[in-house]
């Protein structure tokens, strides 16, 4: 404790001559979030540095391999855009999505202006990036110039592609409660992407989806989970709490998930093995648990 105390004059020096959160956090041995507390609390600003772009960014920032690093990959695979070669932009609309957009702003320390326009009666926040180290950096998760019709998923592992889903969900992908035509509402998460993509992401994530349709465009392919496979992508996808909060987040932990068959059948199963050792008959369970009793037979050779 006392040594980063006695730290704190050299981060906010280190952070006033141009070093990035990212830099001082493996500089200090000290986690990022603790930095930016310690540059917010002693209110420290850059000095204006004539070598530098007009805005700041943490050009480090996607060297790391992190939860949320890959929650803005996915986020900037989805509906992020590549102009030139030496930028990136991202768009979102809604009060969410100013929410979002500042936290992209917050996250990459960019410096830069947010922009606005009102768009079909619904504002859009953007930002716009002119970076080349940055938008170089990129690449290695294939986002690239007119990425739309040939996006290929960056390889990564399972645990780390769980954000990078995320985010790409968040970007671009839905997350709704819809009627399912029996009069019945039911969960559906949903996104497209190119052939190859919406392949590879069938194979690699852990719950299998619903279903996947040709979008009948340029290489435009929509993956599906509905109902119960929705309820576990979405356990899966948003189970980190350290993640930004989306519009999407939001609805699907407000999404209230039914008592499916499978479910049913578990509790009843508890229901029958305790009756089963209270000594009462198949019969007798039958009639209290209101399940076959040839049903009942079949479990108990099981215990």
């Amino acid at each position: 404790m006392v040594k980063y105390l006695n730290n704190i004059p050299k981060i906010c020096e280190g952070y006033k001559n141009g070093e990035y959160y990212e830099e001082l956090s493996r500089k200090f041995n000290l986690d990022s979030r603790t930095i930016k507390k310690i540059i917010k609390n002693n209110g420290v600003s850059r000095k204006q540095n004539k070598n530098r772009s007009k805005y700041s960014i943490n050009e480090c920032y996607f060297d790391s391999m992190t939860d949320q690093t890959l929650w803005l990959v996915g986020l900037l695979a989805a509906d992020g855009w590549i102009k030139n070669d030496s930028g990136i932009g991202l768009a979102q609309s809604g009060i969410y999505g100013k929410e979002m957009i500042e936290h992209v702003k917050d996250e990459l320390q960019y410096t830069g202006p947010i922009y606005s326009a009102n768009t079909s009666g619904e504002i859009s926040y953007s930002i716009y990036i002119t970076n080349r180290k940055i938008v170089e950096k990129l690449k290695k998760f294939n986002i690239i110039n007119r990425k739309s019709l040939i996006y290929e998923l960056p390889k990564l592992p399972l645990k780390k592609l769980r954000s990078f889903i995320r985010g790409y969900i968040d970007g671009d992908g839905s997350v709704g409660v819809y009627d399912n035509g029996k009069g019945h509402s039911s969960l559906v998460i949903s996104f497209v992407g190119t052939k190859n993509f919406i392949n590879e992401i069938a194979q690699q994530i852990p719950i299998q989806y619903s279903n996947i349709l040709d979008k009948k465009s340029t290489n435009c392919w929509e993956i599906r989970w509905y109902g119960e496979k929705a309820h576990e992508l979405g356990s899966w996808i948003y189970s980190n709490k350290n993640l930004f909060v989306s519009k999407k987040s939001v609805i699907f932990a407000n999404a209230i998930k039914p008592a499916y068959k499978r479910d049913f059948y578990l509790e009843k199963q508890e229901m029958v093995k305790k009756l089963l050792k209270e000594g009462r008959t198949v019969l007798d369970i039958s009639s209290i648990v209101n399940i076959p009793f040839q049903t009942i037979y079949k479990w108990k050779k099981k215990y």
